[in-house]
């Protein structure tokens, strides 16, 4: 078994466990449902990012989100499955949510949608 590089987790190997889960997961979690249904949404209500320390975010759950649904949206365009997925990221922290919007902006695609929205989980649920 390769050893676990946790370099970017130091102080914070809880969300390790999160983020391996996450991505071991959701582009399998993709394929099965994006097999007969489009499309995929992924709804973190609590997206951060908190100690992320990768610039490009794969250590944040809001990054392993897009990278993951966009493999399954790849893989399923393989076999003729045009799907699309969908990431919606609620972050209610001012400095946190700059960070999240700038990478929501620079990362979504006409295949994969990442949208962030400022403000309390809860209260983003009946106006999204």
């Amino acid at each position: 078994m390769p050893k676990v590089d946790l370099t970017n987790y130091r102080g914070r190997e809880h969300a390790f466990i999160k983020h391996y889960l996450l991505a071991k997961y959701l582009s399998r979690w993709g394929y099965k449902i994006g097999s007969k249904w489009d499309p995929l949404v992924f709804i973190d209500g609590f997206a951060g990012p908190w100690g992320a320390r990768d610039e490009d975010f794969k250590d944040a759950s809001f990054g392993i989100a897009v990278r993951s649904l966009n493999e399954a949206v790849d893989g399923l365009s393989k076999v003729n499955r045009n799907v699309h997925g969908v990431c919606i990221f609620v972050e209610k922290e001012p400095q946190p949510f700059i960070k999240l919007d700038a990478f929501a902006k620079k990362y979504s695609t006409e295949r994969v949608r990442a949208r962030a929205f400022k403000g309390r989980f809860i209260d983003k649920i009946p106006a999204n």
